[in-house]
C-alpha cells in the first residue's frame, strides 16, 4: 500500500500538540498579551526554556517557573 508523502505529513501534524510559544512570539497591548497579527488575547502555554508559564485571555495565570542556565529552579510564582 502507497501513501501519498504529502497527505502523511499533513495526518502526522493533525495528531501532535502544538509546542508551547514564547514571548517573542506574542505583543502587548493595553497590558495584555496577543498572538501578533490578530485581536484576541492569547490564552495558552508559554515556554521559553528557562521561563515556563500560562496566560489565559492575555493575563499571566497559575505558576510561572524560572530556572537557571543550569538547570536549576530560580524562582516559582503563583500569578
Amino acid at each position: 500500500m502507497r501513501f501519498n508523502f504529502p497527505l502523511l505529513l499533513v495526518l502526522l501534524s493533525l495528531s501532535f500538540p502544538s509546542f508551547g510559544l514564547t514571548l517573542d512570539d506574542l505583543v502587548i497591548r493595553d497590558g495584555l498579551y496577543y498572538e501578533k497579527f490578530t485581536d484576541v488575547p492569547f490564552s495558552g502555554e508559554i515556554d521559553e526554556g528557562l521561563v515556563r508559564g500560562e496566560l489565559e485571555d492575555g493575563k499571566q495565570e497559575g505558576p510561572w517557573v524560572s530556572y537557571h542556565d543550569n538547570g536549576q529552579l530560580l524562582s516559582k510564582a503563583a500569578i
